[in-house]
């Protein structure tokens, strides 16, 4: 299965890259699934996830929400200003 994921803030620094395909292999990822595959292509990205939510479409969505075929999944971390 392939799906879309997108990096942002210090995700993007540590990785060089604001976008990526992922490969999961097998049917009825979840999004726990796609995270792990991205912590063994960038191990340096860890403990950055610590902190970050998880986004399908336009919802928040928790670490067992299912993925499908093309689904877009984007990671970001908390932002702060003022």
């Amino acid at each position: 299965m392939r799906i879309r994921v997108k990096l942002y803030g210090e995700l993007r620094g540590i990785t060089g890259l604001g976008e990526l395909e992922l490969d999961l292999p097998g049917e009825a990822l979840t999004v726990e699934a796609a995270v792990e595959a991205l912590t063994r292509r960038f191990p340096a990205l860890k403990p950055a996830l610590q902190t970050v939510a998880y986004a399908v479409g336009d919802q928040i969505v928790p670490l067992s929400h299912p993925l499908e075929e093309g689904q877009e999944l984007a990671l970001l971390p908390p932002v702060s200003g003022g």
